[in-house]
């Protein structure tokens, strides 16, 4: 069946955005990330009309569901090794899968979840699958070829600065820009601090990178840690809750000239920012609308930003 962006008779200037909502309604996730871009690249789909010192092929080396096989989420962590060596990339950096064994397709974006200094010519990503989008996930394997373009993500910065001290808040896949930098400030060997706020639905199931993460605390390339599990007790707890647990210590840590960054779905990461506020707002003794300008400053500063993953 062929699918039409829009149909082809609506009267653009009113009806394209109610088509529009319509053809998104319909959509596969994978569908609706390629349209998005799409739009906001105001031209070329991701992964067409591209350079061709843009893109890169690799070899799929590792491809892991990091959730248990009990788990309602699947998660993969994929390694993808270039025997010319890796592009350029940074922990903000992300991926469009482009191609797969040489077949093209919609970009599919990834967030990079490792650092080059310590996984020299390899990046790793995670993909967490839905519905929508399994039929990619079945074709990866092990020794696939895949086409990638690696590039930056306006608005979103984490310090480059190894001596700062930063709060990293990931929920679920929202984690991997955090592996990344907790391994490119242990091969600085920086001397801030790190905090990471992880979330995910159940601690047995889906504690994305664990062990690397308790290895981290023990060899300090990661300060602290605390986790939310939101369907491991009758009431959900999420990392907003952990955030307000530790609002003393938060702001301090805000206070002393850490930066801030989330990355989550749109609406964890919505009620982990008005945590942040309410935080602010009650060690501060101040109003929720002055907490957040504080916020607002921190972004103005390069010391606060957020994603959406």
């Amino acid at each position: 069946m062929t699918t039409r962006l829009l149909p082809r008779h609506a009267p653009f200037e009113t009806d394209a955005l109610a088509a529009l909502d319509q053809v998104l309604a319909a959509a596969s996730r994978e569908q609706r990330m390629w349209l998005s871009d799409y739009l906001v690249a105001g031209g070329n789909p991701p992964g067409q009309g591209t350079r061709d010192e843009d893109v890169s092929v690799g070899e799929v080396v590792e491809y892991v569901n990091l959730n248990s096989s009990r788990s309602d989420r699947t998660t993969m962590h994929v390694a993808v090794a270039f025997p010319a060596g890796a592009p350029p990339y940074g922990p903000e950096s992300v991926i469009d899968l482009i191609g797969i064994d040489g077949g093209s397709m919609p970009a599919r974006v990834l967030p990079v979840a490792s650092s080059r200094r310590e996984v020299a010519d390899e990046v790793h990503a995670l993909m967490p699958v839905s519905a929508g989008d399994a039929t990619i996930a079945e074709r990866i394997r092990l020794g696939s070829q895949v086409t990638v373009r690696i590039r930056e993500e306006a608005g979103f910065r984490l310090p480059a600065e190894p001596g700062t001290d930063v709060i990293m808040i990931g929920v679920e896949a929202g984690v991997a820009p955090y592996r990344a930098l907790t391994q490119e400030r242990r091969a600085l060997g920086a001397g801030g601090r790190s905090w990471l706020f992880f979330g995910g639905r159940r601690f047995t199931h889906d504690f994305l990178y664990q062990l690397e993460w308790q290895a981290a605390l023990a060899d300090r390339s990661l300060t602290r840690m605390d986790v939310a599990f939101s369907h491991d007790q009758p009431e959900r707890i999420g990392v907003e809750d952990r955030l307000l647990d530790r609002r003393e210590e938060l702001v301090a840590w805000i206070e002393s000239g850490a930066s801030l960054s989330i990355c989550a779905a749109p609406e964890s990461a919505e009620r982990a920012r008005s945590a942040l506020v309410k935080a602010i707002a009650d060690v501060r003794a101040c109003s929720t609308d002055v907490a957040g300008g504080i916020v607002a400053g921190m972004a103005s500063q390069g010391r606060f930003s957020e994603r959406h993953s």
